[in-house]
């Protein structure tokens, strides 16, 4: 029976590894929204690049917001498309219209997807059914809206999750009780 409690607990330690943020500075918290950048405008010449702001946050204290038809967009390192568990991320604007992020893929490829904002207030958005499994992506944008009254957008709690994985020091005990069993097993 103590062996039995000894595997389990051992099994436990193993499988305590937590999922992996690839974003920085997901919710803004920092005051700035660096290292996101805004990168492409196509507002004109009329639009407001992408500051954090501590005026309408969807959770914390700050938020990132625009005006006008530009990209917030964050290179990291490429993480293969199988190896991403969720990307979600909340998005408000007043007027209900379509908004467009993008995958940035390390092949330099991009996919562009629309997402029509329902009511004016935040939402959330879980996007992960939209990755292509076959790239590895290296980067997430995300557009602010142009042409409309108030062309405000806010974006929050940009998230994109790599699978867990186990811990070296974990396995390396799993692996060392396990042998110190099977050891004690045969005297």
């Amino acid at each position: 029976m103590k062996k039995l409690i000894w595997i389990a607990a051992l099994a436990g330690v193993a499988m305590t590894a937590h999922a992996n943020e690839v974003l920085v500075n997901t919710g803004f918290e920092t005051g700035d929204v660096s290292p996101w950048v805004t990168d492409l405008d196509f507002s004109g010449g009329t639009g407001t690049a992408w500051f954090a702001t501590d005026t309408d946050s969807f959770t914390g204290k700050w938020c990132a917001e625009n005006i006008g038809n530009m990209r917030l967009a964050q290179m990291f390192t490429p993480t293969a498309t199988t190896d991403i568990s969720s990307i979600s991320f909340a998005l408000k604007q007043p007027v209900a219209i379509n908004t467009a992020y993008d995958f940035i893929y390390a092949d330099g490829s991009i996919d562009e997807f629309l997402i029509f904002e329902q009511n004016g207030d935040w939402n959330v958005y879980d996007v992960t059914a939209n990755l292509d499994p076959s790239k590895t992506l290296a980067g997430f944008g995300i557009y602010g809206l142009t042409g409309t009254a108030d062309d405000r957008s806010f974006v929050d709690d940009i998230h994109i999750d790599a699978k867990a994985v186990p811990e070296p020091a974990s396995m390396t005990a799993l692996a060392f009780g396990a042998l110190a069993l099977i050891r004690r097993r045969r005297k």
